[in-house]
């Protein structure tokens, strides 16, 4: 828990009161990231598809959408942002991980609500 609230004490200084507004979606990204071992057979075959179609419940409802994939480069936000999450919560995360980056197709997004867990 340390590294939380070494976060949580730290995070004002990268973002000046005034500037922020959760609201604003032109700083809204909506790429999801995936981080794979550094030998991931999955990752190389998502890599060389370029798009694949994500599937996933979360809070009762199932989403489902096509997504274009790209590698992210190790100097990327993004890279930077999933590598340092995960390391949070995996202390031998090794320094060569790969990120992938998964950019929904909208248009092919569906959404069902309602579901129980069983």
């Amino acid at each position: 828990m340390k590294s939380f609230k070494w976060i949580y004490e730290h995070v004002q200084d990268h973002f000046p009161d005034e500037d922020i507004d959760p609201q604003n979606l032109r700083e809204f990204s909506d790429q999801l990231t995936g981080s794979f071992s550094p030998n991931s057979l999955l990752a190389r075959a998502l890599r060389a598809s370029g798009a694949c179609r994500l599937d996933f419940t979360q809070f009762g409802s199932r989403f489902k959408m096509e997504c274009r994939v790209e590698l992210l480069k190790p100097d990327s936000d993004s890279y930077q942002a999933t590598y340092w999450h995960n390391a949070l919560f995996n202390p031998r995360i090794p320094p060569d991980l790969t990120v992938l980056g998964f950019t929904p197709r909208w248009d092919s997004a569906t959404l069902e609500e309602g579901l129980r867990a069983s």
